[in-house]
């Protein structure tokens, strides 16, 4: 009984585990990291189109490349103990559009988003999706599932394939609040390799208000 419980242990955690993992990379490669997931499309996949999600991608210069088909940033969103960093950690930068803004990281290499945090000592993380690496169309829709909601869009369509909303709806909003409240429960999840005893673990960039006027008038 102990060999067969070794034996379903080992090809669990060799081969199941192993199959809901995402593969990410910057645009030049020289970040890369992973995310694990025990079972398949836990987190939240959206887009969202709000103003400061677009002016992070223009900040970038990544607005015309990293839009997605329905104007925004192209998210999915979860535990943070789930990521790994592989490779590229010295490129690591944090922006922040005001003092108590998101904490938005990208890669100072190629200048591609990695992720979106609400600080270090919460459970939660929403990472461009354009990193993802996928060996099929079938590979992406069991690790991330399809686009649930537009969020923050300037029209509201419910009925539409991909349902459109002028702000989050309840369903992303409880994904979201269950992240959160769970990490309250188990402190372990909100373990997140950005940041080191609370702190950032790269460069913190503030934009200035005249700075953040100027996006909002060519987003």
């Amino acid at each position: 009984m102990q060999n067969y419980c070794d034996i379903a242990s080992w090809y669990y955690y060799n081969f199941c585990m192993e199959k809901y993992d995402i593969e990410l990379s910057c645009e030049c490669g020289k970040f890369s990291g992973a995310i694990k997931q025990s079972k398949a499309a836990s987190g939240n996949h959206l887009v969202c189109a709000c103003d400061d999600c677009k002016s992070f991608l223009y900040w970038l210069k990544k607005d015309n490349s990293l839009y997605s088909l329905h104007e925004g940033a192209e998210l999915y969103q979860t535990t943070p103990s789930s990521f790994q960093i592989k490779s590229g950690k010295e490129f690591l930068k944090l922006f922040r559009l005001s003092p108590k803004g998101l904490d938005r990281w990208y890669v100072n290499c190629c200048n591609s988003p990695i992720a979106n945090c609400i600080g270090a000592k919460q459970n939660f993380i929403g990472f461009s999706t354009q990193n993802f690496k996928f060996n099929s169309l079938m590979d992406k829709q069991l690790k991330i599932g399809e686009i649930s909601a537009v969020c923050n869009s300037k029209i509201e369509d419910r009925k539409a394939d991909i349902p459109h909303y002028k702000k989050f709806p309840l369903s992303v909003g409880f994904k979201v609040a269950k992240f959160l409240l769970s990490g309250k429960i188990k402190t372990q999840l909100c373990r997140n390799p950005l940041y080191e005893e609370g702190e950032p673990i790269g460069e913190t960039i503030l934009i200035d208000f005249e700075s953040r006027k100027e996006i909002l008038q060519n987003i």
